[in-house]
């Protein structure tokens, strides 16, 4: 009988689960397929050495699978979780050796225009449930959560003079779209004044919902609750927009948020975007080494 085997992710442990069908693959979600009862799996392929592409079938990495090498892909499938029958551990080599595991992974194999590459494992996209961290609540009591959406607005308030000032409005996101549309339901949290930055005028916000994150034990009509909330969506006109999201000038070198394209080869359609991307956790990374740098 051939197995399908599944990855999940638990904080610094990678577990494999076999499956029916000779296959590999790591779950990144849990989810209902049309409108059904049913619970669907969404799996990441991950590939031995008998299923990479021929042209990536080097002698090297034949050698590597004989010490439990493995491949990972960005193939995503949907599967049924009947046919999980068993687990074991997997080392990404992009995060602290495991004390005992079978099988290891340092390569991404991927198609980009048609041809079939690789980037090194610490190139991939982190499963929310490496960096996100929960916060335990009481079980005995109810709890309610909100979440806190933010929309941007720049606009002059001289007819003569043309001087952008932001204005921050804060919205229960929870609501229903009725509500929402209710002037009541917009709340005037601040502005931002002409040629400051909107990331420090947010700041002291984006800290307070940090805060209520964590919740907090109420009293709500004589019931002792748990009341917690988090930061939705932040929003704003077309200016503000392109601010929020990284996007620069069309003269900039590197005018988007999104790769490391330089502004001279925007017409190479074969530029390799998942191989020089910007990816969140590096990008974490090079921030915390320019604040720390001496100067």
């Amino acid at each position: 009988m051939m197995l399908f085997t599944f990855l999940v992710i638990s904080s610094r442990i990678v577990i494999k689960i076999q499956m029916k069908h000779g296959m590999h693959g790591r779950i990144v979600s849990i989810l209902r397929v049309d409108d059904t009862q049913d619970t669907c799996i969404k799996i990441e392929r991950i590939f031995e050495f008998g299923l990479l592409p021929l042209v990536l079938k080097s002698q090297q990495r034949r050698n590597a699978s004989y010490d439990g090498c493995l491949w990972m892909t960005d193939y995503t499938i949907i599967i049924n979780p009947i046919n999980i029958v068993s687990k074991v551990d997997i080392w990404l080599t992009d995060i602290g050796e495991l004390s005992n595991f079978q099988y290891f992974i340092n390569e991404i194999v991927y198609c980009i225009n048609g041809q079939w590459s690789t980037r090194p494992i610490d190139l991939r996209h982190h499963h929310p449930v490496e960096y996100i961290t929960t916060q335990n609540t009481p079980s005995n009591l109810p709890i309610y959560k909100f979440f806190l959406d933010i929309y941007i607005d720049k606009f002059g308030p001289f007819r003569n003079a043309y001087h952008a000032i932001g204005g921050i409005y804060l919205q229960i996101s929870n609501m229903k779209q009725v509500l929402r549309q209710k002037f009541k339901n917009h709340f005037l949290y601040g502005f931002i004044p002409y040629s400051a930055a909107s990331d420090e005028v947010l700041q002291p916000i984006i800290k307070d919902i940090q805060e209520l994150e964590k919740g907090y034990e109420l009293e709500i009509n004589n019931q002792r609750v748990w009341v917690s909330g988090g930061l939705g969506v932040i929003t704003s006109d077309l200016p503000e927009g392109n601010k929020q999201a990284g996007v620069k000038n069309h003269n900039a070198n590197y005018g988007c948020c999104n790769c490391m394209i330089h502004h001279n080869d925007l017409h190479d359609i074969f530029f390799n975007i998942a191989k020089h991307g910007r990816y969140h956790h590096k990008t974490m990374l090079q921030i915390a080494d320019v604040k720390n740098a001496q100067t």
